[in-house]
């Protein structure tokens, strides 16, 4: 055989040779990708509900926030702060205080937090925060859809603060700044119902993330209790005393609560008063006066003495406010 024909011979099988080597070589490679796609797969089904749950505690960590950042704006404000979308009575020309008050006002799906409150509780001129002992919120915790049986009625709620959840959907139902008795209805994460009308129109399940505060919790830790404006109460401390055999004029004042109309209240006196005294409104407990700015004292005292009375008054709120004070009236020779 010929040099010539040795060689090309000779450069074939080289050629074949190192295109097997090749082959063999890729496998690893082939097989590391297999192992990687497995692993990605299996990390993506996992990594899903990871997310979620990330996101969920997120926006638990949001709400507890902005309820405890809206606390402590009424505690400074002695009322709950208006929101936006509430166009009625007093909020009407307060505008948006919900969203500076608190710190985040979105969700981790970059929605908006939803705020139901009584609307009352916002102004001032309806007792604010302090001055009442009621609400119009009543959240039920239903089991099902239809909420016949519900685990749990909580009344006088006083604010709700909730988030769509991951279908950024608003299930629960009612509405901003509520003026009339309103029951929220909060469902169990197995209930699938008809999503709020005001969004998108489809059945799925409850996801929403709700958080509540009574108005009992709300006042005890926006410091309602203790000498804090707001609460009823009567206003004097003691009453001047009076001289026998001459004209007597004093007022029994009271502030804070629920006032009637024209910043009245009820009122009613415990005791006798001291012999040519008289009251206006002049009503013994425990029946109470027609509404009236105060308590009038007047006459002129006949006889020296020290009269032991107390003075109640009670005020417009659905539930009544009621304050009590004890006084004495001294009648003394005065003069010569």
């Amino acid at each position: 055989m010929s040099d010539l024909r040795k060689r090309g011979v000779q450069s074939k099988l080289r050629e074949r040779g190192s295109s097997g080597e090749r082959g063999i070589a890729l496998v690893p490679v082939v097989l590391v990708l297999l192992v990687v796609a497995s692993l990605l797969a299996v990390g993506f089904t996992t990594l899903g509900p990871l997310v979620r749950r990330g996101k969920i505690n997120e926006v638990k960590d949001t709400l507890d926030a902005a309820v405890k950042a809206v606390i402590s704006w009424a505690g400074a404000n002695k009322r709950l702060p208006c929101a936006g979308n509430d166009n009625s009575g007093y909020c009407s020309a307060q505008g948006d205080e919900f969203t500076p008050a608190v710190r985040n006002p979105n969700d981790a799906w970059a929605k908006a937090l939803f705020s139901i409150y009584d609307n009352k509780l916002a102004d001032p001129a309806q007792g604010g925060l302090c001055g009442r002992r009621t609400t119009d919120l009543t959240v039920r915790l239903c089991p099902d859809a239809g909420c016949a049986t519900p685990s749990a009625v909580l009344s006088n709620v006083a604010l709700i603060v909730l988030s769509g959840g991951e279908n950024v959907n608003n299930q629960t139902s009612g509405t901003t700044g509520v003026t009339a008795a309103a029951t929220v209805n909060v469902y169990d994460s197995s209930v699938t119902l008809d999503a709020y009308s005001g969004d998108r129109d489809r059945s799925e399940p409850y996801d929403d993330i709700v958080r509540w505060v009574t108005l009992e919790d709300l006042k005890n830790r926006a410091g309602c209790y203790g000498i804090t404006g707001g609460r009823l109460r009567i206003i004097n401390n003691e009453l001047p005393r009076a001289c026998a055999n001459t004209p007597y004029s004093a007022a029994v004042y009271a502030e804070g609560g629920v006032p009637f109309s024209g910043s009245r209240y009820q009122w009613c006196i415990q005791g006798s008063l001291p012999s040519g005294l008289t009251a206006s409104p002049n009503t013994t407990c425990p029946s109470w006066s027609s509404n009236a700015a105060s308590l009038q004292l007047g006459g002129s005292a006949t006889t020296l003495t020290s009269a032991s009375l107390v003075f109640a008054v009670r005020d417009n709120d659905p539930t009544p406010n009621v304050f009590q004070r004890a006084m004495s009236l001294q009648v003394v020779p005065c003069g010569g």
